[in-house]
């Protein structure tokens, strides 16, 4: 009998860690995709040319995207959305991650 509950119990924590595999797995895809569609809006961009003759900003934009992306860390590794993120438009470093369809360019 005792075999049985270790068994038992070996089978529902083997499923739990599957499932949080799938998660970790959804949620570096969500990662990758945000990261690819960043990456080629900075290709996009020379952004050396514009910081030289725009460095203001350059800077303001850069600082921004930063803060937008340390949200998007906090978000990745559990942070809730606030009210204001789920009324708002979605984040632009990491829009999959918001529950609607809304894409920002």
């Amino acid at each position: 009998a005792e075999n049985n509950e270790v068994i038992e119990q070996q089978t529902h924590d083997l499923k739990k860690i599957r499932s949080t595999l799938e998660d970790l797995e959804d949620t570096n895809a969500k990662l990758q995709a945000d990261k690819d569609n960043l990456s080629n809006r900075l290709n996009k961009h020379d952004i050396g040319n514009l910081a030289e003759n725009k460095p203001g900003l350059v800077e303001k934009i850069i600082n921004k995207a930063s803060d937008s992306a340390v949200r998007c860390m906090e978000i990745a590794s559990g942070s809730p959305l606030t009210e204001e993120e789920l009324n708002g438009s979605p984040n632009r470093e990491c829009p999959s991650f918001w529950p609607s369809d809304t894409t920002v360019e």
